[in-house]
């Protein structure tokens, strides 16, 4: 979630540094065929794991992960390691995690 990213980086020169490896790096946003879905299952992850106030960002990001393999998460919060799971139950991967 850049949008994320951009509220944790307070600093001018952060979000510029920010912006510069967004231009060298292949990223791109991310494209879903049905959003609706998307936002149906962002929901209902947001209900299951209710009681440890998670949110959408990283709904959106545990229900992204679950629908693609491929990705992974680049993240300092450790509810990733310690609570959040896809909807399978598996852990998400995290970028620089074995």
């Amino acid at each position: 979630m850049l949008c994320e990213s951009v509220f944790a980086l307070a600093r001018a020169d952060q979000r510029g540094r920010l912006s510069l490896l967004l231009e060298r790096l292949p990223i791109a946003p991310l494209v879903v065929d049905d959003p609706s879905a998307l936002r149906r299952e962002i929901f209902a992850w947001l209900a299951k794991y209710a009681e440890h106030d998670p949110d959408y960002a990283d709904a959106e990001l545990c229900v992204l992960a679950a629908r693609d393999k491929r990705l992974r998460i680049w993240t300092y919060d450790s509810e990733f390691t310690r609570v959040w799971r896809k909807s399978s139950g598996r852990r998400v991967a995290l970028i620089g995690q074995a």
